[in-house]
Formats: structure tokens, C-alpha cells, sequence
């Protein structure tokens, strides 16, 4: 059963339409892999469905973060579905208030990077170790950074010194601002020289794909470094770094990462936010 199908509802096009292309994508196969496991209509999925769904996955041997990310865009898709008044219940939702229905997620998944790492991997001076460069001095997500264009990109001047400002739209189609020091843009610039509308292009000059790279980042680490790095790893990387190391105001940081949550709760005490000159993390 295709979720396109189910796409002549505008309630579901509408949701849909709002969703990175790529996450559009996720949220399909993920729907088709939990449609293949029960095999029955939408309508008469039950909460002991979701249960086998999720037992099913992991004898397949899916990780615990997998797991969880399926059921998260399951769930998504869902409460599209009820929205759509196609079905009368979104079950992962109802099994979440009542109790836990994945395992906990691994919390060595996020592995502790120090600057020295980072320095090891850029100094390769390769196009992935450039993106790595890029994700560990803007904090931005890989599905962030593979979107930016040229158009996101202009000159922002501040005490007769410029650096990149690029716009960014992030989850929920919040947009923000992070910056690229000049140096930086040249050696981005430098190393991907295909006629593109993105700033990070493959050598054809095509959008990058966000799991291929991610494996990417994840072989350079291992060679250079010998640890399991994967992309979000550089994002907290630089939220660590820049609160512990250069005392940055939480709240400015939380805004230039886009955690919406943070920002709210820290709204009441403080109006500050991330500057040009202090978001770059020198290497």
C-alpha cells in the first residue's frame, strides 16, 4: 500500500507539501515499510499493530535511534491521516502516553568530539572534510547545509571586517541566519567549482545526498581519528564548544542552532542573539 494513494486529500498534500523533500521522502518509505509489515488497510491499523511493527524492527536488527526516528515520522504521518478524518486514531501517539514503546536510545550515539579531532579531519583537505569544516564552525544539520543556495548567501559587514550571511530554513520552515567567515566561503568556494545553484554540490553539480554524505563523514572520522563521528556529533559539538569554551549566552546559541524549544524557555530572561564575529570557531 503507497502512501500516494492516500495524496488526493488536500488536508495530506498541504502537510506534505510543507516538509523538506527529503524528509517528504523518509516519511513515504517509512509508511510503506509499516503498511508491508501489517499488511491491512490504514483504517484498521490497532495499537497491537504499532506493538508487532516495532518487534518486527528490531529482530531486523534496526538500531534503537532507527527505531525510534520510524515511529517518530510513523506518527507524523499519522496524525495526517486523522487530521484527514481517515482514520479515528493516531495508535503511536495513544501508546506513548500510556508507556514506552521503543527501547532507550543508545546515549553513546553522540560522540564527544574535541577540537583536536576536528583539526585532524580538515587538515585533509578534502570536499568532505570541508563540509565537516563547515558543519563543526555553523552547528547547522547536513539536511541544512546540502540545501543552502547562492541566492541564501550575502555580504554582512560588521566592524569593516565581512563575513557570509545565509539564510537557513530549518524544521518547522523556521528561518534563521548562521555566517561564514570570508576564509572559509573562499575555501568552500575553492573546493567545490561545479556550476550549481548549491554551495555544496557533488562534482556534477547536483544537491548532495544527505545519507551518503552522512556515511562519508562518518569513514573520514574513523581514518583520521578512529572514532564513530556522525554528523550531529559536529553539532554538538559546536553548542558545547561555544557554551563551555567561549561562554557564549545560551539563548543566542539555541537561536543560531534553531532549537525553538530552548529559545521559548529562555525568552522571559534575556533578548540576545548570536553575532557574525562571535559564531566562528576558529581552527
Amino acid at each position: 500500500m503507497e502512501l500516494i494513494k492516500y495524496n488526493n486529500n488536500n488536508i495530506i498534500v498541504a502537510g506534505y507539501e510543507s516538509l523538506a523533500g527529503q524528509t517528504r521522502k523518509a516519511y513515504v518509505n517509512d509508511l510503506n515499510t509499516f503498511m508491508r509489515v501489517v499488511n491491512k488497510d490504514i483504517a484498521d491499523v490497532t495499537a497491537q499493530d504499532i506493538i508487532a511493527y516495532v518487534k518486527n524492527l528490531e529482530r531486523a536488527g534496526y538500531k534503537n535511534s532507527t527505531i525510534n526516528r520510524k515511529l517518530y515520522s510513523l506518527s507524523k504521518v499519522l496524525k495526517l491521516y486523522k487530521l484527514a478524518g481517515l482514520i479515528d486514531k493516531n495508535y503511536v501517539e495513544e501508546l506513548n502516553r500510556v508507556k514506552k514503546i521503543t527501547r532507550a536510545v543508545n546515549k553513546q550515539a553522540v560522540v564527544h568530539v574535541e577540537i583536536d579531532d576536528i583539526k585532524a579531519v580538515i587538515s585533509s583537505n578534502t570536499r568532505t572534510s570541508v563540509i565537516i569544516n563547515a558543519l563543526a564552525n555553523t552547528g547547522l544539520r547536513v539536511s541544512e547545509l546540502i540545501s543552502i543556495k547562492y541566492s541564501d548567501i550575502d555580504d554582512y559587514i560588521v566592524r569593516g571586517k565581512t563575513f557570509k550571511r545565509v539564510r537557513i530554513v530549518g524544521k518547522r520552515k523556521k528561518e534563521r541566519f548562521i555566517y561564514l567567515s570570508e576564509q572559509l566561503y573562499n575555501t568552500i568556494r575553492q573546493t567545490f567549482t561545479s556550476k550549481s545553484d548549491y554551495l555544496f554540490h557533488t562534482r556534477s553539480g547536483g544537491q548532495l545526498n544527505r545519507t551518503n554524505l552522512y556515511k562519508e563523514i562518518k569513514r573520514t572520522f574513523k581514518a583520521h581519528t578512529g572514532k564513530d563521528v556522525h554528523p550531529h556529533s559536529l553539532r554538538h559539538f559546536f553548542a558545547t564548544h561555544k557554551i563551555n569554551s567561549e561562554k557564549q549566552d545560551i539563548k543566542a546559541v539555541s537561536k543560531y542552532l534553531g532549537h525553538s524549544s530552548t529559545a521559548i524557555t529562555l525568552d522571559m530572561y534575556v533578548d540576545t542573539a548570536l553575532s557574525a564575529e562571535n559564531s566562528m570557531i576558529v581552527m
